[in-house]
């Protein structure tokens, strides 16, 4: 056992290189994977824990100890392409020893006899063709996917660790990057294994690298900016208890067309009806008063009239508090309520919602563009175009055109579903404690979507794509690498 260093963290290991001994494979896997059933049995607990726990520091701690012991074994222990338990797992599932070298050296071997032309080599030692194409997949997965994950390792050592992510990102840079390149030069201009083939090697490494070079940074490729919104009603009301009182009665179904004035609800509330009833009895008394006073004196007769008055007035307020209670639709449109039933019968504070009614025929999309990326996207002279994906129906695409444009940047979020918080994307301001303020300021952007035969739900999240312009990709992953690092260190 031991302690090792990972994101600059002490981890603790255990060396197992002694199940090596055992001649049947599936011993030696039981205990390569011993590290993984610990793993998934305090994640396990954990859950159980954060389960039966309310909101706290103890809940708090089980939610992080289930994402990091399960997150863990998914990216690292569980996966063959690093050289973690994953990884000798398969090595003894394929019943290849050494599996990673071999794999590189396959993988080397064929490209200087198959690509260069390279005829006296001696090909490596492979039981058969399946052993070799398993040793070529490998090669070309893990290779990619390492450079992935030093590369997230390093991001996320520089959001916590700037100088020290730095530093790592410069030594990456040179032994990921900087140092095969010159060792490929090297091999290919003074290796003597290539020294019949040397001038096909050469002119095969130029073209491919001419290749490279053309994809990557001169020929320019659709340039993509993202940003989340949410489906809105042009046409549309929010209904709210306009008193407290039971909801006693649901007059319409949701998903059902509402005309102005049709009863959506009936609210119950016994104060009001009580105060309503002696309203008309005081009323009916003043009557009753004014009438008898018309043979009395005139001074008489006018405070039995302004009795009358007040209470005529006291009656016409009651009368309308209590015809609140019955909740009307205000304009035409779909009801929208999946909840209405659920609150039938229990009590509604004055001012809650109860449901919504907005015209599905007429729709548009409000979306959040933050300053980085409406910066590029919507000031190189050219109007994007979008595209949107709607939560739930990712695979289909509609496409919108832009109707409006808020000139100006705000901090106000336009949906409480867009925050990062609720699972959206918009991160919210922590010292912002009056109200919710969005932590980079936001361009709203409305885009009417085109005709589609996909139901749009006012209130859906939606994600979209702006399409602005043209350029090569390296210039695209510089400016989001520029943008993330100002974002980081906002000097």
């Amino acid at each position: 056992m031991g302690i090792m260093l990972m994101l600059l963290l002490p981890i603790p290991y255990c060396n197992a290189t002694d199940s090596w001994g055992f001649q049947e494979k599936w011993r030696r896997i039981v205990v390569s994977a011993a590290g993984m059933y610990g793993e998934f049995a305090v994640a396990a607990v954990a859950a159980i824990v954060w389960s039966m726990t309310q909101p706290g520091v103890v809940h708090t701690i089980a939610f992080n100890t289930i994402f990091v012991a399960s997150l863990t074994t998914l990216l690292f222990n569980i996966n063959p392409l690093l050289r973690y338990d994953g990884y000798y797992i398969l090595s003894d599932l394929l019943e290849i020893p050494n599996l990673a070298n071999r794999a590189y050296e396959m993988l080397k071997h064929l490209i200087n006899k198959k690509i260069f032309g390279v005829k006296e080599l001696r090909d490596p030692n492979v039981k058969n063709l399946n052993e070799q194409i398993t040793l070529v997949v490998y090669a070309l997965c893990s290779i990619p996917y390492r450079l992935l994950v030093v590369t997230g390792i390093i991001v996320a050592v520089t959001y916590r660790y700037p100088f020290v992510g730095i530093v790592l990102a410069t030594i990456g840079i040179i032994i990921w990057i900087l140092f095969p390149i010159a060792k490929g030069i090297t091999f290919v201009l003074t290796s003597h294994i290539l020294h019949q083939v040397r001038p096909r090697a050469v002119l095969i490494s130029s073209v491919f690298t001419f290749i490279v070079v053309m994809l990557l940074g001169i020929i320019p490729w659709p340039a993509h900016a993202y940003a989340t919104g949410i489906i809105e009603a042009r046409n549309k009301a929010t209904l709210r208890a306009p008193e407290d009182g039971f909801l006693v009665k649901v007059a319409c179904r949701p998903g059902e067309e509402v005309q102005p004035g049709q009863a959506v609800a009936l609210l119950r509330n016994d104060d009001l009806e009580n105060k309503l009833a002696e309203a008309k009895a005081q009323a009916a008394i003043s009557r009753i008063s004014l009438d008898s006073a018309i043979s009395s004196s005139d001074i008489e007769y006018k405070i039995a009239q302004q009795q009358y008055e007040s209470a005529e007035r006291v009656l016409k307020a009651a009368e309308k508090h209590v015809e609140r209670l019955k909740l009307t639709s205000p304009t035409k449109g779909e009801l929208i309520a999946p909840d209405i039933y659920d609150l039938q019968g229990s009590y509604v504070e004055k001012g809650n919602e109860i449901a919504r009614v907005a015209s599905l025929n007429d729709v548009v999309v409000k979306v959040t563009v933050d300053d980085h990326q409406y910066g590029w996207a919507f000031v190189s002279g050219t109007e994007p175009k979008a595209k949107i994906r709607v939560r739930g129906m990712a695979g289909k695409v509609i496409h919108a055109e832009i109707e409006r444009i808020v000139p100006a940047g705000q901090h106000d979020l336009i949906a409480s579903q867009l925050a990062s918080q609720a699972g959206g994307n918009v991160t919210m301001d922590p010292t912002s404690t009056s109200q919710p303020r969005t932590l980079r300021s936001q361009y709203i952007i409305t885009l009417k979507p085109e005709d589609t035969d996909i139901k749009l739900v006012p209130g859906a999240r939606v994600k979209v794509q702006f399409t602005s312009g043209r350029e090569p990709l390296v210039y695209g992953w510089t400016r989001r690498l520029y943008q993330a690092f100002l974002q980081r260190f906002p000097w």
